[in-house]
């Protein structure tokens, strides 16, 4: 299986996870956020195309933290309790170090490439996949501890 092939797997998988996770996300702004990763996710498959296929790819209007930053912040606010079963929360890990690999993926695939334009766009899928991982630990911290303040610093860095 070609670099492509492997990448576009591993989107369309991400996709479906999150698109499963909005539908029993216990509230709307983990639904909308769930959505929003999922919509992301479908956005690299679209980028990775395009690559293979030698055309331009662009990433720049993505903007995830910035986007649900607001959600999270609402949920928060609120101070809900989420009555997540411990098998829930580890659905969302999983997830997590599912975008920790493909953010390791395509920062390896970057150092690899001799092409400037796939590297860019390599790495802007890196650092998206790093906001995905980022916001994620956003939703487990929040699911496990909705008392604290939002407190980390790369996801209020926006």
């Amino acid at each position: 299986m070609n670099i492509y092939e492997f990448a576009k797997k591993k989107e369309i998988q991400s996709e479906t996870m999150y698109r499963e996770l909005a539908k029993t996300a216990p509230n709307a702004g983990m639904k909308n956020i769930f959505t929003m990763l999922a919509d992301g996710e479908k956005r690299h498959y679209q980028a990775i195309v395009k690559m293979e296929k030698a055309e331009n790819a662009d990433l720049s209007e993505c903007k995830i933290l910035d986007d649900s930053e607001k959600f999270i912040a609402e949920l928060r606010s609120k101070k809900e309790k989420f009555n997540l079963s411990g098998e829930q929360v580890e659905v969302y890990r999983k997830a997590q170090k599912g975008e920790e690999a493909s953010e390791a993926f395509y920062r390896e695939k970057a150092r690899e490439t001799k092409d400037e334009s796939q590297r860019k766009l390599l790495l802007s899928l890196a650092e998206e996949e790093h906001d995905h991982f980022t916001l994620l630990d956003e939703i487990i911290n929040l699911v496990g501890h909705p008392e604290s303040t939002l407190e980390n610093a790369e996801f209020n860095r926006h």
